[in-house]
């Protein structure tokens, strides 16, 4: 098994050396996640340097195989959390806020940040869910929360959060609404 994982790893080091046609991506992806759902450790090391990779389908894949499947260093959680606030794809930064409403603790100022700044409405509405997440929100309340989100009863805003948190007890720290500096 070792020497399989061994065997894929190269496989995707080669590929970063010399990227393979377009149609490959599939069976790299695949791989990819293989070796990180074995947590192969010499293969983290590869998804933590995607994370600066000028391919942002290959960052968005390298945010999800580190988040969902490795522990992670404070480093590189806040390595992700750049990621949110300054990525230029809104598929990575989708993928970073997913992966700190799992990473992070309550509060996390960049999942405040891209709720109140971001371009992007689904980057809004991943942090509106990963905020609620980390505070510690019931998971049915989430659910009818995106709900309201979804049908467009309701946008996802700090005002909304504010909301749903003094219904359950939690509080915001009060510089969380403060424009970020870049």
């Amino acid at each position: 098994m070792a020497m399989e994982l061994e065997n894929t790893l190269n496989f995707i080091k080669k590929w970063k050396t010399q990227p393979f046609p377009a149609d490959y991506y599939d069976d790299i992806w695949r791989k990819s996640h293989d070796l990180a759902e074995a947590q192969y450790q010499p293969a983290k090391e590869v998804f933590i340097e995607g994370l600066d990779d000028p391919d942002w389908l290959w960052r968005h894949d390298c945010v999800t195989f580190l988040g969902f499947h490795y522990p992670l260093e404070n480093e590189v959680v806040e390595k992700i959390r750049d990621l949110l606030l300054n990525d230029p794809s809104s598929d990575v930064r989708i993928a970073a806020a997913s992966v700190l409403g799992r990473r992070s603790s309550h509060p996390d100022r960049g999942l405040f940040n891209a709720l109140q700044f971001d371009s992007s409405d689904i980057v809004k509405r991943t942090a509106f869910n990963s905020i609620l997440s980390l505070a510690g929100t019931p998971y049915k309340r989430i659910t009818q929360e995106l709900e309201k989100l979804k049908s467009g009863d309701k946008q996802p805003t700090l005002d909304e959060v504010r909301r749903i948190f003094s219904d359950i007890g939690v509080e915001i720290p009060s510089d969380f609404d403060e424009q970020p500096d870049k």
